[in-house]
This record gives structure tokens, sequence and C-alpha cells, in this order.
């Protein structure tokens, strides 16, 4: 039998990033689901960047996509900067969609943080 929070990751794997070919569960832009026995859901997410272009537009989608699920009640969609999103936090299977073979950081001889990614091929796949 399917959970409440089966159905609500299920809305949130239809939200996109108009830039990006994964949705923002896979990206790992969710960082929490918080679902109370009256049809209340607190989603906690982040998004790639505070300047991504989209900022504005991938919370009320991820509202709206929540929000029209039958049981839900009441919708919340907090964006938080909080832990800051790294690829990292990607799926496999963002990953490979994105052609990326894996992201790391590490701290340079200068004690400052370096982020690399490295990439199989330049794929940006179609939804």
């Amino acid at each position: 039998m399917k959970t409440y929070r089966e159905d609500v990751i299920g809305a949130l794997r239809t939200v996109f990033d108009p830039e990006i070919p994964v949705d923002i569960y896979e990206m790992g832009l969710v960082y929490d689901v918080d679902i109370d026995g009256e049809g209340g859901v607190v989603v906690q997410m982040t998004l790639t960047s505070p300047m991504c272009p989209a900022a504005g537009q991938i919370p009320v989608d991820a509202r709206l996509r929540i929000a029209a699920l039958p049981w839900v009640r009441d919708v919340r969609v907090e964006v938080v900067w909080d832990p800051p999103w790294t690829p990292e936090r990607m799926s496999e299977a963002a990953k490979l969609e994105l052609g990326l073979f894996w992201a790391t950081t590490s701290r340079s001889s200068r004690g400052t943080r370096e982020l690399r990614l490295v990439v199989a091929r330049g794929k940006r796949g179609a939804r």
C-alpha cells in the first residue's frame, strides 16, 4: 500500500527546474517532508543557487503539485539555504542523466574548498 510520504515524493518528482532535465527530488533539493495526521504537509527544500532564475517558480510548482493530492489539506514549502546544496546530494540516476561520474569537494593547498565535477560527456537528455 502506498504511503502519504510516497504520494508527496511522487508529486515532487513531477517538478523540474526548466534548465535541468532532472526532477527536484532526484537533484537532492528536497531536504525533508513532514506530514501530520490531518493532511498537513511541510516540505523543506533548497535550490541549486540563490540566483537560480526559477527560484520563484520551483517552490510554487512543488506546493501546487502536492496540494493536488486528494488527502492534502494544507501545504507549506520552505526554502532553506543551510545546508547549502552541493552536487553530492544528487541521486545516482540524476548524475547519470546529467552525464556526471561524480562530484567531489576538497581542500586546496591554500585551505579553500574546491568543487570538482568530473563529466563523462555533455549529455542533456529531454524530459
